[in-house]
């Protein structure tokens, strides 16, 4: 099955994951984790097949089969005219596409407009018209491919100082106002789909930014290349709406021949196509369109002043239009190859994963009410939720297990086994004790991940007591932790609640969930991810 992604599609994931990213609070009061077990077995399993497909393939198809299924969902539950994230994004890129393509030959035919302002007492300097056509297109093209091959190194501006948080904040500003003044002009039920869809994006740019990167970069692009097309038509319709005369002269007392042989080396992309009196100027007619502001131009020779504009199309068209097209398709291509390369290995995902793959225990036969206030029917058997099922072919993970210093002795390995398999699905591997020292616990879990290939699959799971709030140093831990596993090695924070006085652990409450969650998120860490022991 061939699965392909589109910035639509990951906006509209990560937009019905933040939906759903509380369902593990109280799933069988919500529906949502029975929803999606239903999706699971009725759309995804069907299509399993566990000899041809590789677990990150399986990943994707599960995601985007799932993702297909909420559409759907949404649709039914809000009418035929829902607005989805994804959908505001395409609206929102193809109004900029169209906006950028019309303010680029605009501003071009403008532009070349003036340049070829003729009044009949000079010939037009090609340099001119070379260097605001040509040489400046060079120049930028140039720049861009620089600030992509060294894109990894932005971060040295930050030394700029001031000038880096001018720049910046005139950025923002200016973002800020385009927006504010755009979203006037749009419904308002648009406009909470299109703020959905780019608060969406800022909030994910840790796991997509290599998506979104190409989004303004194409935009660029098409800002080129309408201008170029702006250019060549005025540039046509001037030479054929008006007798133009084109000249060259410098300070500098440069040879005719040397002008002559630059001329040719600048045709070469396209002189072995086009006949030298049309890909270039000869020799003679060069000579003849000399310009000497003390001579006029009374002894020049109109065939010679008019042999230059085919050179000057050309110059455009292979070195100002062809490149931006060139750098549009490598956009398009830089694009495709970031979405291949998305892993959907980050907490929500994770969490997703986990909850469609899990039976749920559901007896009687309720309905469940889904979004929208729509009611599902569910079957009444026990065995219809939980009715064996062919899973993917998902790596064998293990976790380790951090555990505070005070209830290191409280729970034994077998327990802390248990409540990893059942909660998070993984094999127990270890546990370390942590909570005497902050520094001498980052030491003892980098030694530990130093001793780890990189690609071994395993992860870190901090047990932690909910009813302890989540306070500045313990964050800052979290942190510590998150640089050493690594950007995409993923970190549990394990919730447990009280031991109750019979000996049992009393389940955290709501309030305890959401303080922790509340927390976490501030980290704006995608690989973070809490969960509550089971």
């Amino acid at each position: 099955m061939n699965i392909k992604w589109n910035a639509k599609d990951i906006i509209d994931l990560e937009f019905f994951l933040h939906n759903g990213e509380n369902a593990d609070e109280a799933p069988l009061e919500s529906g949502k984790e029975l929803i999606d077990r239903k999706i699971f077995l009725e759309e995804i399993q069907p299509h399993l097949n566990t000899e041809a497909l590789s677990p990150s393939t399986c990943r994707r198809m599960f995601l985007r089969l799932w993702l297909e299924k909420r559409r759907e969902m949404e649709v039914a539950a809000s009418g035929a005219n829902t607005l989805l994230p994804g959908d505001a994004f395409n609206d929102f890129y193809r109004l900029f596409f169209y906006l950028f393509a019309a303010t680029g030959i605009v501003f071009g035919w403008g532009l070349a407009f003036t340049v070829l302002a003729y009044t009949g007492k000079a010939p037009i300097n090609i340099s001119i018209y070379l260097g605001a056509f040509v040489l400046t297109q060079i120049a930028l093209v140039c720049g861009f491919i620089l600030l992509f091959l060294f894109r990894g190194h932005v971060y040295l501006l930050k030394n700029m100082g001031p000038v880096y948080q001018m720049i910046g904040s005139l950025f923002v500003k200016t973002i800020t106002r385009v927006k504010s003044r755009a979203f006037e002009k749009i419904p308002a039920g648009k406009r909470y789909s299109i703020s959905a869809a780019l608060g969406l994006i800022s909030g994910t740019r840790k796991i997509y930014s290599p998506v979104f990167y190409w989004v303004p970069f194409l935009l660029i692009q098409v800002l080129g290349i309408g201008f170029n097309l702006g250019v060549l038509a005025a540039t046509f319709a001037r030479v054929l709406s008006s007798d133009l005369a084109f000249g060259w002269q410098s300070t500098i007392q440069f040879n005719t021949s040397t002008v002559y042989h630059l001329v040719k080396s600048v045709a070469v992309p396209w002189s072995w196509l086009v006949p030298q009196g049309i890909a270039y100027p000869s020799l003679e007619q060069i000579e003849g369109s000399k310009m000497v502001l003390k001579d006029g131009i009374y002894h020049l020779a109109t065939m010679d002043l008019v042999a230059w504009w085919p050179f000057l199309c050309f110059c455009v068209l292979c070195y100002g239009l062809l490149p931006r097209l060139i750098l549009a398709w490598a956009g398009w291509i830089g694009q495709a190859i970031s979405l291949r390369r998305i892993k959907f290995s980050h907490a929500a995902c994770e969490r997703l994963i986990r909850r469609l793959q899990t039976p749920v225990v559901q007896t009687g036969g309720d309905p469940y009410v889904g979004r929208g206030g729509e009611a599902v029917k569910e079957k009444s058997s026990s065995e219809e939720i939980q009715r064996s099922t062919v899973t993917a072919p998902l790596p064998d993970e293990g976790a380790v297990i951090l555990v505070q210093d005070d209830i290191f002795d409280r729970i034994s390995e077998y327990s802390l086994s248990q409540r990893i398999k059942n909660t998070l699905g993984f094999r127990f591997l270890e546990r370390i004790r942590i909570g005497l020292d902050p520094d001498k616990d980052v030491c003892t879990i980098r030694a530990w991940a130093d001793t780890l290939e990189e690609n071994f699959p395993v992860h870190v799971v901090l047990l932690q007591e909910a009813w302890q709030p989540p306070i500045k140093e313990g964050l800052s831990f979290l942190k510590d932790v998150r640089k050493i596993l690594g950007k995409e090695r993923r970190l549990y924070i394990l919730l447990m609640g009280r031991p109750a006085q019979d000996g049992k652990e009393m389940p955290p409450s709501p309030q305890e969930n959401e303080i922790w969650r509340q927390a976490v998120k501030k980290l704006a860490d995608p690989y973070v991810q809490v969960e509550t022991v089971r």
